[in-house]
């Protein structure tokens, strides 16, 4: 009945053809909001520095950008976990000969 999502990252994509298309990204709601999602914007921007655009203008860009951020953010969480395995397999080693 219920999905288990990884490291409490979700991607979603809102809108239309007429509108534009805006990417939203929640990152471990969990642990602040369990009862309801925080949802952030996933801001592309555009060739001047001082203006950025949120709005996408297809909705295979839209999820382009969300399944990239999906994906770096799992890719950090894995990365974290696996050094923190790292780093108690070698505390577990009190001397070693040669």
């Amino acid at each position: 009945m219920f999905k288990k999502i990884p490291y409490g990252v979700k991607v979603r994509v809102r809108g239309n053809e007429k509108d534009g298309f805006i990417a939203e990204c929640a990152i471990r709601t969990y642990w602040f909001l369990p009862f309801m999602d925080d949802w952030r914007l996933i801001h592309r921007y555009t060739h001047t520095p001082y203006t950025k655009n949120d709005t996408f203008p297809t909705l295979e860009s839209a999820k382009e950008a969300a399944m990239t951020l999906y994906h770096r953010w799992i890719n950090d969480f894995k990365h974290e976990e696996e050094e923190k395995r790292i780093a108690k397999a070698q505390c577990k080693v009190v001397w070693k000969h040669p």
